[in-house]
């Protein structure tokens, strides 16, 4: 089940109220304040629904080119008119308009002049326009507030071959954040990509299709700076992914507590009311470091029934893999190369 946000925090969290994902824009929310209507989102959903952290996924008119000048003359007229069609969004989008202001009531020359606003804020801030490297920071803050998705509108006006030539290179796009060391982990478990991953790794009779999804959660819960596995397999993608949420989940919470604490500093005093008031968080002092876990498994990689090689190309295919340091050995053999191993890791993070 899905809501449509135009950008409210209400709507935020009658989504997670109602177990759904959200579908927004940047419309009129810019990226600061979809990353607080974000951290509210996970907070209720983590509180009334343990078991999942919600998914949100962002639509964002899109054209990338050969160059950024060539996409602004490709969309720019296309743009434009899409905007006008919508003009009071466009206004209620427009940062210094007052809430009295009627767009229908200008005179075209004025008309143009606010068109003309709303299509440079967009291309430059609210789209996924120009090269495939101009689009790459606006990928990487989505990614960093916490967006899983992002739905690129291709169909605004824009040529048609020129839009679909403009495919591959979103394709490109796409495909850098899939690979390599910028790469959107998949730490969901529930994500049909990760269950398909895991499934290589499923031994029938261990019971550990049980095992794995408890960890999960489990470290969820917890949230261990330190995780050691002794013997890699079917729960290991499930622990490195818990790892991984819960590192995207400090990060969510730090946003929301600086929203948080703002609507109740009065001065230099912090109401009471800050203890009670959503999104329920930790200790202030818990964010003062950033939460950057990570695991060692050990396995013996000579054993050539082991699973352990499979289960790291499974992390570096869901692009977990650098959440864990494998320390081929015995359980005996590995005591001084995992104390050495936690402190490289953790720099790492």
């Amino acid at each position: 089940m899905w809501l449509t946000s135009g950008g409210t925090a209400e709507t935020f969290r009658a989504a997670a109220t109602a177990k759904a994902g959200v579908l927004t824009h940047l419309l009129h929310q810019d990226v600061d304040q979809l990353a607080t209507n974000i951290a509210e989102y996970r907070a209720k959903m983590r509180a009334t629904y343990p078991d999942w952290s919600g998914h949100v996924v962002v639509m964002l008119h899109s054209f990338l080119a050969e160059t950024r000048e060539s996409a602004r003359a490709a969309v720019h007229q296309p743009l434009r008119d899409y905007l006008r069609s919508s003009l009071e969004l466009v206004a209620r989008s427009m940062r210094d308009v007052g809430p009295d202001f009627d767009v229908r009531s200008l005179e075209e020359e004025d008309l143009d002049f606010v068109l003309e606003r709303a299509f440079s804020m967009y291309f430059n801030e609210r789209g996924i326009f120009g090269t495939v490297d101009d689009a790459v920071p606006l990928v990487e803050r989505l990614r960093e507030i916490g967006v899983d998705e992002i739905a690129c509108l291709i169909d605004f006006g824009v040529d048609v071959e020129l839009a679909l030539e403009g495919l591959h290179r979103i394709d490109a796009l796409r495909r850098r954040f899939a690979a390599g060391g910028e790469a959107v982990n998949i730490s969901d478990i529930h994500d049909n990509r990760f269950r398909a991953a895991v499934e290589q790794l499923k031994v029938p009779g261990m019971g550990t299709e049980q095992v794995g999804p408890f960890l999960y959660q489990l470290l969820q819960l917890f949230r261990p700076r330190h995780v050691l596995e002794v013997g890699m397999g079917y729960t290991t993608p499930f622990i490195a992914a818990a790892l991984a949420s819960a590192e995207a989940q400090s990060k969510t919470e730090i946003l929301g507590l600086v929203a948080k604490t703002k609507r109740h500093l009065h001065g230099d005093d912090l109401s009471d009311d800050w203890l009670i008031d959503e999104p329920a968080l930790l200790a202030p002092g818990e964010y003062l470091e950033p939460h950057l876990p990570c695991m060692v498994a050990v396995d013996d990689l000579s054993i050539g029934q082991s699973s352990a090689s499979r289960a790291h190309e499974v992390l570096r295919e869901l692009g977990l893999d650098r959440y864990v340091e494998v320390v081929n050995a015995s359980l005996h053999e590995a005591e001084s190369q995992i104390v050495q191993s936690l402190p490289r890791l953790t720099s790492l993070g």
